[in-house]
């Protein structure tokens, strides 16, 4: 059985051709695709996307190698979950796994009747079998059961939960879960069974092949690494101010939302520098190490929040060692800057293939975190603040794919870039910083200097571009809108 498949409770929650399944009812949405929104949710491991309702927000969230998206509409009258379970049992389909989920659903709760293979959410009969369903080519099973306590003077409150079942893979399943009320359930089937409609899997095959030649043109872009590479991605950012912001319709700087700056620095240098506290005459011996050095200093606006982020990030010249330090500082937005209290503070390092980071909260215990990376897909903190001037500047056009921690994951991750040239003279870059997360875009010239990157609209925020700017003009901009800068 699938161990691994986790039943979410509903506390937390109260081109797009579909196949008609064979035995499924007609469904007759009351505007078809223009309920769903324009961008589609993907799983990249799975190599699934599906198209969630226009007005829902979506949720993604991974422990290991699962991943879970969320789909919530407005008024949460119902919730989808989608999971990406793994079996070691190759015998499993989708239909043994439907009835086993069934079977889980229906031993939590006490004298459920169940009549029949088919039939409406009646008195009758609590459980609707979809077994042999096909959609975009891809078999499937689902059910529908109320679960309840048989109380018929309280029926509208039985819960519906719903499961369409996936098997892309030899070992891996996708679910989708649909958890309503009985009262709710004639209008949220309809949207849930256009939703899964939309879910379109990629060929495992051309999937594993794309990946295979990813791969390799990122290990040989890794190979031809130099210092001469390094040197030239530092020459075009040795200093530079970029202002984030949420463009105005108008399209004026003076009506846009200002949502943060950053600094950014590059250079050669020595490992203690990302200990400025101590002084050259108190370094060891392992302190005098040269190599290159990126320092990175934000401000964002958050609510009443300043957040302020200081990162200086260090890689050796042989790329064998590396070291970083990220300080976060939050304060009131009126108080004085001296009032930031720091947050948490990250601090890592790396020898050979051993990674270890360590990570301090404010007021909590600190957590540490180890792992080996694969050299031959691995980029360090240096190389994954200066990769897109690098892919630019030597990698070519085409697909990439390197490991690297991501301190937003809090693990190490694969961010996936795939590059272009769509004028002469004009690069594009499209990066996936971590799996399921929409992808920036990124313009620069024939340089490898940025020209802007654009950050997709989200659930939470709307679309934010980051673009390079003069330091007088961003003081002027943020000093003329009452912003705190200093």
């Amino acid at each position: 059985m699938l161990g691994v498949i986790a039943l979410a409770g509903v506390a937390d929650a109260q081109n797009r051709d579909a196949s008609q399944p064979r035995r499924a009812p007609e469904i007759a949405p009351a505007s078809g695709a223009s309920l769903l929104a324009d961008s589609p949710a993907q799983i990249e491991a799975v190599g699934l996307r599906f198209y969630p309702p226009a007005d829902a927000r979506t949720n993604i969230t991974r422990l290991g190698d699962q991943t879970t998206v969320q789909v919530l509409p407005e008024g949460s009258t119902w919730v989808m979950n989608v999971q990406t379970p793994r079996t070691r049992d190759g015998e499993q389909t989708v239909r043994s796994v439907s009835e086993a989920i069934l079977n889980q659903l229906l031993e939590s709760v006490a004298a459920v009747e169940v009549r029949g293979e088919e039939g409406a959410m009646t008195a009758r009969a609590n459980v609707i079998r979809v077994p042999d369903l096909e959609i975009n080519n891809q078999p499937a099973a689902r059910f529908y059961v109320a679960l309840g306590d048989g109380d018929r003077a309280n029926a509208g409150e039985r819960v519906i939960r719903g499961y369409t079942v996936f098997k892309p893979m030899a070992d891996r399943f996708v679910t989708f879960e649909l958890i309503t009320t009985e009262a709710e359930f004639a209008r949220a089937r309809p949207i849930y069974e256009l939703v899964v409609g939309t879910a379109l899997f990629s060929d495992v095959g051309e999937r594993a092949e794309a990946q295979q030649a990813s791969a390799e043109r990122s290990g040989a872009f890794i190979e031809a690494l130099s210092g001469e590479s390094m040197r030239r991605a530092i020459g075009v950012t040795r200093e530079r101010w970029d202002r984030l912001y949420e463009p105005s319709a108008s399209g004026s700087d003076r009506d846009a939302t200002e949502i943060g700056y950053r600094r950014l620095r590059t250079r050669t240098g020595q490992r203690g520098e990302l200990r400025p506290e101590v002084p050259q005459s108190r370094w060891r011996a392992a302190d005098r190490e040269r190599g290159y050095i990126v320092h990175v200093d934000s401000r964002v606006l958050q609510d009443r929040q300043v957040i302020d982020i200081e990162s200086i990030f260090f890689m050796g010249e042989n790329r064998e060692s590396e070291a970083w330090t990220i300080r976060v500082a939050v304060r009131d937005r009126q108080a004085d800057r001296r009032q930031s209290q720091v947050a948490f503070t990250e601090i890592g390092a790396r020898e050979g293939s051993r990674l270890s980071v360590q990570v301090e909260p404010r007021g909590g215990a600190p957590t540490a975190s180890s792992a080996n990376i694969d050299p031959r897909s691995y980029v360090s903190q240096v190389e994954h603040f200066l990769l897109p001037h690098l892919l630019v500047q030597g990698g070519g056009e085409g697909s990439y794919a390197f490991t690297y921690w991501s301190s937003n994951a809090g693990a190490v991750t694969t961010r996936r870039d795939e590059l272009r040239e769509p004028s002469s003279g004009v690069f594009e870059l499209e990066s996936t910083l971590v799996e399921n997360d929409p992808a920036q875009t990124s313009r620069f010239n024939e340089e490898g200097r940025l020209l802007r990157t654009t950050l997709p609209a989200t659930d939470m925020t709307p679309r934010r571009v980051w673009q390079p700017i003069e330091l007088n003009r961003l003081m002027e901009l943020w000093r003329s809108k009452g912003l705190p800068m200093n």
